[in-house]
């Protein structure tokens, strides 16, 4: 009996003792199904970790547009966003559509029902607007974050992946 124990001592303090224990007290069946459970549970704790390491906790840098400076995208000033912007309604080409950008970070659409635009701001030299969407029985809020492509007193062109939308100062 003291034999035994000593045996199974020695057997369960190392890692490969570990396994001929293992193996020596569950049998085929039981030992498959530990392994495959030990595996389901290595893949599970992996994928949780992956999932932990994807998660960005920097935060987005938000810039007041009166406080923007030239340093974030120098031919960009808070002066030159501001305003009226508008471009040819797609549908109605005698119409003309757009946003207003106000001094307090607030938007507004200009003739459009379905997108109306609420907030803008600026991060990394981009142009972020707010958005709700409001469809039939539904809506949402978006955030789509533009490169600004060209910017005067008189026009702003953005981009948005293919998008590319070019507005004039109203």
């Amino acid at each position: 009996m003291l034999f035994s124990s000593h045996l199974i001592n020695l057997l369960s303090t190392s890692p490969v003792g570990y396994l001929i224990f293992i193996h020596l007290t569950f049998s085929q069946s039981e030992l498959k199904t530990k392994i495959v459970t030990m595996n389901r549970m290595k893949i599970m704790a992996a994928a949780f970790a992956l999932l932990l390491s994807s998660c960005d906790d920097t935060d987005t840098e938000i810039i007041d547009a009166t406080e923007m400076t030239a340093e974030h995208n120098p031919e960009v000033t808070p002066e030159l966003l501001l305003g009226d912007w508008v471009e040819p309604n797609p549908i109605d080409a005698d119409e003309l559509q757009g946003i207003e950008l106000l001094k307090d970070g607030k938007a507004k659409s200009i003739n459009m029902e379905t997108t109306q635009y609420t907030k803008w701001y600026i991060t990394e030299g981009k142009l972020a607007l707010i958005s709700k969407s409001i469809g039939i029985h539904t809506s949402s809020i978006d955030t789509t974050i533009y490169t600004i492509e060209r910017i005067t007193d008189k026009e702003l062109v953005l981009k948005d992946r293919d998008l590319t939308i070019s507005y004039k100062k109203q």
